[in-house]
């Protein structure tokens, strides 16, 4: 079941923020309705569930809803590193986006899939998007509630396997 436009455009409205497109632009998962609001690019609300997820304004429009569709649809994701073929530049990443030290990145790496709960991915959002898939594959998803698994769940520091 998806939800209409006028009900998406409803939604968005009902933020307390004024849009500023009327049309907005469209994909086939998602509505974006630009807003007028100090921070915040717009409102992008799935087609399918009605959830609405507020871009911010660190990052390009274009680089917000490429996260969107990726899977980072919030301050915090579960992020998966699910194949590595470069183990040192993949290394060299995770420290450079600040997801975990280089020594706990290269353990981690040993036994894939492996993914780190809760990470605020967002700040990395440029560096994704241009990061060599040639390098590693990976996948986001929005974080688990404490006590729900995340297969194989882990921390930056310890993992929970």
């Amino acid at each position: 079941m998806s939800i209409s436009f006028e009900e998406a455009r409803s939604r968005a409205a009902d933020v307390g923020f004024p849009i500023v497109d009327e049309e907005g632009r469209v994909s086939d998962e998602w509505w974006f309705f630009r807003v007028r609001q100090i921070g915040c690019y717009g409102i992008v609300v799935d087609k399918r569930t009605g959830e609405l997820v507020q871009l911010g304004s660190a990052h390009t429009l274009e680089d917000w809803l490429w996260a969107y569709e990726q899977g980072i649809r919030g301050d915090l994701v579960d992020f998966t590193i699910t194949e590595v073929f470069d183990i040192d530049a993949t290394v060299e990443f995770l420290w450079k986006i600040r997801i975990c030290y280089r020594q706990d990145a290269r353990q981690a790496l040993r036994d894939l899939p492996f993914c780190w709960v809760r990470v605020p991915l967002w700040m990395s959002i440029p560096d994704l998007r241009r990061v060599d898939r040639s390098l590693f594959t990976w996948s986001a998803s929005n974080s688990v509630s404490l006590g729900e698994k995340c297969e194989p769940m882990a921390t930056s520091s310890s993992p929970r396997r």
